[in-house]
């Protein structure tokens, strides 16, 4: 139990599930991490770095892209 001003509550943990869309191919995947890294309501870089986005999601789906391509090969190729 938490008390906040002398009143007695339970804490709660909550779950947020968000559909962002996906690739409808494997061939489309790295374009799709580009284009999701490259959202600034995913990543909400620093102001100084918003010009290089675009350039910082492509890193990213560097990284990223065999591990989520495999992942997509799992679920028949796309979504």
């Amino acid at each position: 139990m938490n008390s906040i001003l002398g009143i007695d509550r339970k804490l709660s943990t909550a779950i947020v599930l968000l559909n962002m869309g996906g690739p409808s191919d494997l061939e489309s995947v790295r374009p799709f991490l580009v284009e999701l890294f490259s959202d600034p309501e995913l990543i909400d870089l620093p102001l100084i770095l918003k010009p290089f986005q675009r350039f910082i999601a492509n890193i990213i789906a560097k990284f990223r892209f065999k591990k989520t391509q495999s992942m997509y090969e799992q679920v028949g190729g796309g979504s």
